[in-house]
């Protein structure tokens, strides 16, 4: 929910080279991430587009991608390219804030909202991870319509230590900024920070 989709779109549009995974998959690549007006496509196509983006990149120019796990949705991106993204550049963490987390997922997952019988079947998945009781009251909260509250506390609970536990798994490489403040989720905001990316990543 920190708006990095929202991010590489920007990137795209002023010019960068963009490799956008979960677009090519259909997938956001969390137990949410389906496009409920999309299906996933097959494996082979899914490496046959990936083939062909690739395809049009000039490598001595820098390529934005998202750190994506290996597997998104039912599609798998490949060893190869995996490989490659383990060794790149890298930013941390974008840093958004929660408010404007909340506000951003609760308009992109706005499907959820309108058919919370889904949110609950797909939440359910989770059980493992969250425990029956914290899995009771996130039902409640979608019971009484308080999706804000929800969200909030599936980032501070669910995401966030998730992505946390994945952070110190893996070695910091790269010189690009550590941490990259995304303080504004409109056109402009993100036109602005797209422009100071790209200056980064081309210093």
């Amino acid at each position: 929910g920190s708006g990095k989709s929202l991010l590489l779109n920007a990137l795209a549009q002023a010019g960068a080279q963009v490799l956008d995974l979960e677009g090519l998959a259909r997938h956001r690549g969390s137990v949410l991430g389906r496009f409920h007006d999309q299906e996933q496509p097959a494996q082979k196509w899914f490496e046959s587009q990936l083939a062909w983006q690739l395809s049009r990149f000039d490598l001595s120019k820098p390529i934005f991608i998202e750190a994506e796990n290996k597997k998104i949705g039912r599609v798998f991106v490949p060893d190869g390219l995996m490989q490659v993204i383990s060794q790149a550049e890298r930013i941390w963490e974008i840093q958004t804030p929660l408010d404007l987390r909340t506000q951003y997922l609760l308009t992109d997952y706005v499907e959820y909202v309108q058919h919370p019988e889904r949110l609950i079947q797909q939440l359910s998945y989770l059980a493992p991870l969250l425990g029956n009781q914290t899995l009771a009251e996130y039902q409640q909260l979608i019971e009484q319509q308080d999706f804000q509250q929800l969200v909030t506390r599936l980032l501070a609970e669910h995401y966030d230590p998730l992505y946390a536990k994945a952070h110190q798994r893996t070695a910091q490489i790269g010189q690009l900024p550590v941490y990259f403040a995304l303080t504004r989720l409109d056109p402009e905001g993100l036109q602005q920070s797209a422009a100071a990316l790209m200056t980064a990543a081309n210093s």
